[in-house]
């Protein structure tokens, strides 16, 4: 006669499958989240100024360039940046712009210089002089081009207008003013980051700016393979203030500089709350000092968009993104991958996806995986010859993740590992449904105490 079965109800409960580290831990510190949320939708700017320099003697063809940071707003392409990053200082057209006519002038003047000392002229601190005071007094910037490129995140090499991406000036404010520009190019479903709300903003709140500070994009001691990655600073709101024109602004001990204009400054939430600016400079030397550097607040970013008819909103790469990114940190790498290549087939360009997705087959190589068992002694006096050791349970997410974790068990299974009495193993690799429950049984055929071992490892698809 067929006996009852002993029913292993232990792992009912006690199957815990995926715990992930909890926000601040050694594995998942928020500054790694916010860098892994902000990196792929931070850009940098390049932007290159041609003009006409016309003297009474010679005309002269002159050129200035800059550098900047700034960040996807909307999945249609629109980028949020500063004015001066695309040469806008005190006036929207750059024939007008003062600044951009003294550096055209200066630029000619070095050109006009070394074409003399290519002549053969051996030139005297007099005569160079001369030749400044000459193109300073009567050049005159007859027109003017302006160019603007976006580098899409990681770029090897330093030809940065062969690997960008074109871009229109939709608008612009100067530094004068709110020192906002909005920028287009002409891709679909680019990653995004929304604004904060900067009215909410207290002193002492941690801040992280993200951007591409021209000391290390041009450092003589850097490689050119990891040139435009971008790099994260950590600070505080300072303090509020306002400018000469009466515009808010943030104020921040954030390490910032030259090149970092126009990035994303970010609260510990992920939002931005304002935009690299401005620092401060010693009005007696005259050198930059550290530390008292200022933001755009968000709110007026966000004024500046509602009026130009963008609308500050994720996409579809966004969604896919974060749900790569649970399924990374909570080492689910085979799932992690296949979701980051949705991402890739909506956003080709998505070059942090590229670099998360190679992170995690080397994991794998190396053997790490999500893992989780349970280990349940049935006591000899329970199992009798002819019944069953009866196995059910459900697979159950539990995590502390930073980010929300939508695991899907469709595919996925467990292994249930039968210890018997004398020693002997007996695996069986049971499906999960797609809420996460199983079900196996193995017929009892050697009274004494078993052990049962329910292991979930991963997901390879």
């Amino acid at each position: 006669m067929r006996r009852s079965p002993a029913w292993i109800t232990a792992i009912v409960a006690a199957l815990v499958v995926i715990h992930t580290p909890a926000l601040g831990s050694p594995e998942v510190s928020k500054a790694r989240l916010i860098s892994d949320l902000a990196y792929p939708a931070t850009v940098l700017i390049y932007c290159r100024v041609d003009g006409l320099v016309d003297t009474p003697d010679y005309e002269i063809q002159a050129s200035i360039a800059v550098i900047g940071s700034g960040f996807f707003v909307n999945p249609n392409g629109y980028i949020v940046t500063n004015g001066h990053v695309v040469f806008a200082v005190d006036n929207n057209d750059p024939l007008q712009d003062s600044v951009v006519r003294y550096y055209l002038l200066y630029n000619a003047f070095e050109a006009l210089v070394e074409y003399f000392q290519e002549q053969g002229y051996a030139l005297s601190e007099e005569d160079v002089q001369m030749i400044y005071d000459y193109v300073m007094r009567h050049g005159e910037v007859k027109s003017v081009t302006l160019n603007v490129w976006v580098i899409l995140g990681e770029v090897k090499g330093a030809d940065i207008e062969a690997k960008g991406i074109k871009a229109r000036i939709v608008a612009k404010s100067p530094f004068i003013e709110k020192d906002i520009a909005l920028l287009k190019i002409d891709l679909e479903n680019t990653p995004t980051l929304l604004l904060g709300d900067s009215s909410e903003v207290k002193v002492g709140d941690e801040i992280y700016a993200i951007g591409y500070p021209g000391v290390v994009v041009f450092h003589e001691m850097l490689s050119p393979e990891t040139m435009l990655v971008p790099s994260l600073t950590r600070g505080i709101i300072s303090a509020f203030r306002r400018t000469i024109s009466d515009t808010p602004a943030l104020q921040t001990d954030a390490a910032v500089t030259h090149g970092n204009s126009g990035g994303p400054a970010l609260n510990s939430e992920g939002e931005v709350i304002g935009v690299v600016n401005m620092g401060s400079v010693d009005p007696n030397e005259m050198i930059k000092v550290a530390g008292f550097n200022f933001l755009v607040p968000s709110n007026l970013v966000r004024d500046f968009l509602r009026e130009n008819g963008v609308e500050n909103k994720g996409g579809p790469v966004d969604e896919l993104y974060l749900r790569a990114l649970a399924l990374y940190y909570a080492k689910c790498y085979d799932s992690a991958i296949r979701e980051f290549k949705r991402v890739l087939e909506l956003f080709p360009y998505h070059w942090y996806v590229k670099k998360l997705m190679a992170d995690a087959q080397n994991a794998l190589a190396r053997g790490e995986r999500a893992r989780s068992s349970v280990n349940v002694t049935v006591p000899a006096g329970e199992v009798e010859y002819g019944s069953e050791v009866v196995v059910s349970g459900t697979v159950r997410v539990v995590h502390e993740a930073p980010l929300p974790l939508d695991y899907k068990f469709t595919g996925a299974s467990v292994k249930i590992i039968y210890v018997k009495p004398g020693g002997e193993e007996v695996a069986h690799v049971v499906p999960l449904s797609a809420d996460g429950t199983f079900n196996d049984a193995i017929e009892v055929r050697e009274e004494g105490e078993w052990r049962v071992e329910v292991v979930w490892e991963g997901n390879a698809d």
